[in-house]
């Protein structure tokens, strides 16, 4: 049995896809884009949250007229009320749909 060369250049030009030619992008890919844009933007937000507090204290405790090593109760506080409503946003989620109790959360986040 005879070996046929194929040039390798005739076999690249078989399996690339042409520069000019993109591929389509399906609705399943923009989907999961906008998903992961969502999540992300959900974690910044609570990531500025979280930042606002802490930065916030000193102020707080020069206004109320404390130290404000004895303002740290603000951050158990929201540490506290993150640890109640996680849980009970998941199992909403559940019921409800996660996708509505998101918007929910979001709308009225912004009043």
């Amino acid at each position: 049995m005879e070996r046929v060369k194929i040039p390798l250049r005739t076999v690249l030009r078989m399996t690339a896809i042409p520069e000019n030619k993109a591929l389509p992008e399906t609705a399943t890919a923009r989907q999961a884009r906008r998903v992961a844009l969502i999540v992300a933007v959900a974690f910044f937000m609570q990531l500025l949250d979280s930042t606002i507090i802490s930065t916030s204290l000193p102020q707080m405790g020069e206004s109320f007229g404390v130290p404000a090593v004895a303002m740290s109760i603000g951050i158990t506080v929201y540490m506290l009320t993150m640890a109640v409503f996680v849980p009970l946003s998941g199992w909403l989620a559940d019921r409800f749909g996660a996708r509505n109790i998101f918007l929910v959360t979001r709308k009225y986040r912004g009043i």
